[in-house]
Formats: C-alpha cells, structure tokens, sequence
C-alpha cells in the first residue's frame, strides 16, 4: 500500500512504494543560502520529482540513511520505476492541481545511482514526460538532473544516452523559459564529497577513483552537458581549509574551473557518527575566494523526512 507523507505546507510530499522504494516531489526549490548565511528563494515555476532507481542503494556510503537503516538493496525494473512515479505524480496533482501550470523537472536523486543504466535513464525519463505532457500535468520541461558518485561496475556505461536525452529534451518539448539559454536540460551532478581520494573513499567506498571519472566528466562537458560537483559538508571530515584548497585545485586543473560547486546541508540520523559542519560557511568562504561559482543548499521537507540524504525514517515510526 503507498504511504503518502505531505508538509505542513503541503509543498513537499514523500512516496513510500508498496515495494518500499520512494519518491519525493517538491514544488519549491532548494533554498539556496549566500556567504552571509541570509536564505534566498528563487520560484522558477518548476516542480521536481526525486526518481528511485532501487529500494536500498549498493553504494554503502557511510553518511546515508540507507546504510545507518542497513536497509536491502534491490534493483526496480523500468515499469516499476514509471509505475511508481505515475503513482506519486497523480496524487501530488490531486492535492497540487497548481502543478499543471508549472514546468517538470526529473531528478535522479532518490535511492540507488541510476548513472550505470544509461538506456533505463533514457527509457524512463522520456516515458514519464511524455505521460506528464500527454495528461496535461505540467506547461512543459524544466530539465533532468542526475546525480552519481559513480561506482565500480563490470562495464563501460554508454554516455551517449544522457547526450541523446539532452538533445531530445530541447526540440521535443515546452521549455521553462527562468533557465538560462546556454543550460543543457540534462545535468550531470557527480557526488565529489572531496577532492582527497583518500578521504572520499572513506565516506563513498565502491566507487572508482576521481582520476579514473574525470574523463568522463570531460566528454559529457565537450558534448554541451552541464557538470555540477555535489558537495556534502560533514564536522572534522571534509570541511577544512586543506580540503577546500584541495577541491579547487582539482577542478582548476582539469577544467571545470568555472563548473558549479553546490555545498549540501547534512541532514543527520540520530545512529549516524557523522553531523553538519559547524564551520559550513568558513569553508564556503575559503571556496569562493578562489572559486566563485558556488552555492550553499538546504534541502526543504525535513518534517515529512523528505530532505536531502533522508530516505527510510518513517518506515520505523
């Protein structure tokens, strides 16, 4: 049976799957914090559903909820993904009718890291718009983001498939027309959490080595796809004047010196080890002094557990 879970507002709703996966939509955006700590939103006539890919994720990243729940991995086939985000989209718009004037944005933030399925990206991405335009569910597209840390896996991933996305997205479809012209409505986050090798593996183990995912970063950005590096910003890990140095010489010398760099607030389990930089902002700043093209985030939807980094806690209430 779906479990629904809507904000006070009711703005940010979480999707609890009969096969225990989730999705999230949230018709606000991230809120988006400047140097000075002051909160700044931005309505951009948009709202987003956060895709699952999986119930559980194999990734093990030792910050997530669903390693602290030790919660099961299993893959969701192609129907199972569009079943479940049909699902949430028709009871948002039945409490939201508001969404049908807005522009739809696909994430691939939910559980699991679909960037090893390019073809079932594609698939499911392209079916779900398609239904959203053809109920009258949205005025038109605002874009696909996928976010990934990348893992070791048995075999090349096909990118050409994120390229034919982007491209498909530009003709096929109304476009939100707040975002900037030279946007790619395909957007590849790549979950850095450090520019130390070392320290990243520590907190996202399983995955291939920065050195070895740059290049594929580079043909994505040389094909028009816009790059932007998630940054998790966790107490006595990676929030230190050596690690922020280290980051920006990373993307400096492999040229994404002006790629955006989006520090994400922690939103801690009370079994995690980890907790929120108290220094967030110090190391925002040592950032920018170098790097300009930064942005603080905090995620809404926390009181239905629906934030960013918050999948499973309901489960157990």
């Amino acid at each position: 049976m779906l479990k629904v879970f809507h904000s006070e507002d009711n703005l940010v709703s979480k999707y609890v799957h009969q096969d225990q996966s989730e999705t999230s939509i949230k018709v606000v955006p991230s809120k988006e914090t400047n140097l000075e700590a002051e909160v700044k939103i931005e309505d951009h006539d948009k709202y987003t559903v956060f895709i699952s890919a999986s119930k559980g994720c194999y990734l093990k990243c030792g910050f997530c909820d669903l390693t602290v729940t030790k919660m099961p991995y299993k893959g969701l086939s192609i129907q199972a993904i569009i079943r479940n985000v049909i699902e949430a989209i028709e009871d948002k718009v039945a409490h939201y009718p508001e969404l049908k004037k807005r522009y739809i944005k696909l994430s691939w933030m939910g559980m699991g890291d679909a960037f090893i399925d390019p073809p079932s990206v594609y698939t499911v991405s392209k079916s779900i718009l398609g239904w959203v335009m053809h109920k009258g569910y949205a005025a038109g597209v605002d874009g696909i983001d996928l976010s990934t840390s990348v893992a070791k896996i048995p075999k090349e991933v096909d990118l050409s498939y994120f390229v034919s996305l982007d491209m498909s997205l530009k003709w096929e479809y109304p476009r939100n027309p707040h975002n900037k012209k030279e946007r790619s409505l395909f957007r590849l986050f790549y979950s850095l959490q450090s520019g130390v090798e070392a320290t990243r593996k520590s907190l996202v183990p399983g995955t291939l080595a920065i050195e070895e995912v740059i290049p594929a970063l580079v043909r994505l950005k040389e094909e028009g796809i816009q790059i932007i590096f998630h940054y998790v910003v966790l107490e006595g890990i990676n929030d230190t004047t050596e690690q922020a140095s280290a980051l920006v010489a990373l993307l400096g010398e492999n040229g994404f010196g002006n790629e955006e760099i989006r520090l994400l607030r922690y939103n801690p389990h009370p079994d995690s080890t980890y907790t929120e930089s108290s220094r967030r902002f110090e190391f925002a700043k040592e950032i920018a002094a170098v790097h300009p093209n930064i942005k603080l985030q905090v995620s809404e939807g926390e009181e239905v557990r629906s934030a960013c980094g918050q999948f499973m806690w309901s489960q157990t209430d």
